[in-house]
Order: structure tokens, then sequence, then C-alpha cells
């Protein structure tokens, strides 16, 4: 699929119907559909969320990410009760002293965290990239 950025100084119209209508499409043809939908725009686009078998949060271990989560949890389970929540930890390891450890992030994110990966890229931390990947 094919799409462009929007410029930053104006609204985006977006029309349900043709997302509707896209994603009929597509879980008609494949077997897996995945949406890369941004936070700002759950509001907006809610009506989207309504068909998942399964979501996928992917966050930091940071504080703020901890409570984007715990936010977008909540909304997927008033939205979309029957769906699947995982919730993906990237980077881990890679935010040094501002990263909430895993038992920590899922108290209170109120959520059990499925995946954690980390960054193994020559950017990384030493101890990052020497650790095993999840």
């Amino acid at each position: 699929m094919l799409s462009t950025e929007e410029a930053l100084d104006t609204a985006v119209a977006i029309d349900a119907a043709a997302i509707d209508l896209l994603l009929q499409h597509l879980r008609r043809d494949f077997q897996h559909v995945v949406v890369d939908f941004p936070r700002f725009a759950l509001r907006r686009q809610a009506h989207v969320l309504k068909q998942p078998a399964t979501a996928i949060l992917v966050s930091d271990g940071s504080l703020a990410g901890m409570r984007d989560t715990r936010r977008l949890s909540a909304v997927l389970k008033g939205q979309v009760p029957t769906a699947g929540v995982c919730v993906c930890l990237n980077r881990v390891g890679c935010a040094g002293s501002g990263e909430l450890d895993r038992g920590d992030f899922e108290k209170e994110a109120q959520v059990t965290v499925n995946v954690g990966s980390r960054s193994t890229s020559r950017h990384s931390p030493p101890a990052a990239r020497a650790a095993p990947r999840c």
C-alpha cells in the first residue's frame, strides 16, 4: 500500500467508510492484517478497532511508555472487549536509568508483558548488545 505524509498545519479528513472497505478487502485476501495505529488518532479512528482478534501494543520501558500502554489498553478493553492484547516492550535495556523494570511496568500499566526485545544496533549500550535477544 502506498501512502503519503500530510502537512502538519492542516487537518486530515479520514473517510471511515473507506477504511472499513479497505480492511474488509484485506481481511478477505490475507490471514493477518496489521494496522499501524498512532496513539494520537485513537479518538478519531476508534472504529478501526472494532474487529481485531489481537491488538499488539508496542512500548518502550519508560514512564511515559507505561502510561500510554495503560491508557491504550483501557481503550482497547472498552472498545473491543473480546480482543486479545499483546504487549511488547521494545529496546529493553537501552534507556538506562529512566527505564522501569518489567515487574513495575506490568504492575503500573495493569498489563502482562508478552514480549521484550533488546536492541542490538551499534548505537545500543554494550550491555544490551551482549544480552540474549528475547
